[in-house]
């Protein structure tokens, strides 16, 4: 016995299609998944909390630019920041980018490989230029 996936209808098994509705009997019903896409869900977790880590170095830097004062200790202190947060998005966005890659996503995992190798070198820059700005030497 054959059974219509779409109304149940029951037939013989020389019956290929079912009369009601004219699905085919042959075909088996396909299974639902409703599994989570934890690869979809990684790959974007990890590029978006690139671009917040990328957004926040230049919103933190930003004071240094206005400020024309002793930039010393603040500057010390952004600097622990800045390596302390290039480390964790290096750890967060490296491997949301490899799975990325690998579940055939290649430009977000790209995309967000390049933004978790920038968090440092955007800080530097900032911070250099901030200083030049300032009137501060740098070596």
């Amino acid at each position: 016995m054959k059974k219509c996936s779409y109304c149940g209808a029951e037939y013989s098994d020389d019956v290929a299609v079912c009369g009601l509705d004219q699905t085919s009997l042959d075909v088996p019903p396909s299974s639902t998944s409703f599994s989570f896409p934890w690869a979809v869900v990684f790959s974007w977790g990890g590029l978006l909390f690139s671009i917040f880590i990328n957004a926040s170095i230049v919103y933190g830097c930003l004071p240094y630019f206005f400020w024309h004062q002793n930039l010393g200790p603040g500057m010390i202190f952004w600097y622990m920041g800045l390596f302390e947060t290039a480390i964790l998005t290096f750890v967060i966005g490296v491997p949301c980018a490899i799975v990325a890659v690998k579940k055939k996503r290649r430009r977000i995992g790209w995309l967000g490989l390049v933004l978790a190798l920038t968090p440092a070198p955007l800080g530097v820059i900032l911070l250099r230029v901030a200083m030049h700005l300032n009137g501060i030497q740098f070596d």
